[in-house]
C-alpha cells in the first residue's frame, strides 16, 4: 500500500485500535482496526475493513440496505434513516459522474470507442450506481462480494477529494 497523503513512503503496521460497530444492540460489538504509519511523512492511517465506512458509525450493508428499502425495521432512528436517503441522492450525482469520467478515461487509454457508455435510463438513483457497477464489471473493475455501497468507496478513494456514501 502507499501512502494516501504524500503518496511515496510505504505504509507499515504501527497499531490497532478499537472502533464500535453499531447494529442497533445495547451493546455495539466493538473490533480491532488496524492502524498503519507511512515510512516516508510519518502520517498514521486506519485500515477499515470494507464493511465500514470512514467517519460512519453503522456498517455499509445496513445504510445501503436501508437507502434501497430492503431493511424494513431498521436497528436506527427513523431521522437518521431519513438523513441517509438524503445524503446519498445528494452524493449519488457526483459519485455517478466521477466513475462515468473515470471508466471514459480509461476506455480513451486503451483506445476503445467511448460510444458504449449509453445514457443511464436511471439518473441520480440507486439504479444508477447498479447499472454502473455492471458497466465496470465488464471491465473487470468490480471487486466480488461487495455491495454497491462498498464497490463505489473503493473506486472513489482515488477521487480527487475522497467520496463516502
Amino acid at each position: 500500500m502507499v501512502c494516501p497523503r504524500c503518496g511515496d513512503g510505504a505504509l507499515r503496521r504501527h497499531d490497532t485500535r478499537p472502533r464500535g460497530v453499531w447494529d442497533g444492540s445495547d451493546d455495539p460489538p466493538i473490533i480491532p482496526v488496524m492502524r498503519v504509519r507511512c515510512s516516508g511523512c510519518r502520517a498514521t492511517h486506519t485500515v477499515l475493513p470494507d464493511f465500514l465506512t470512514p467517519y460512519r458509525r453503522y456498517p455499509t450493508p445496513l445504510r445501503e440496505a436501508v437507502v434501497t428499502g430492503a431493511e424494513p425495521a431498521p436497528p436506527c432512528d427513523e431521522r437518521t434513516c431519513r438523513r441517509w436517503v438524503r445524503v446519498f441522492q445528494a452524493v449519488i450525482v457526483t459519485v455517478a459522474t466521477w466513475l462515468t469520467t473515470n471508466l471514459r478515461a480509461e476506455l480513451v487509454s486503451q483506445r476503445q470507442d467511448t460510444d458504449v457508455l449509453p445514457t443511464c435510463p436511471h439518473p441520480h438513483s440507486y439504479a444508477e450506481l447498479h447499472w454502473l457497477r455492471e458497466f465496470y464489471r465488464q471491465f473487470g473493475h468490480a471487486p466480488p462480494d461487495t455491495g454497491l455501497f462498498g464497490w463505489a468507496n473503493t473506486l472513489c478513494t482515488s477521487a480527487p477529494a475522497p467520496l463516502w456514501i
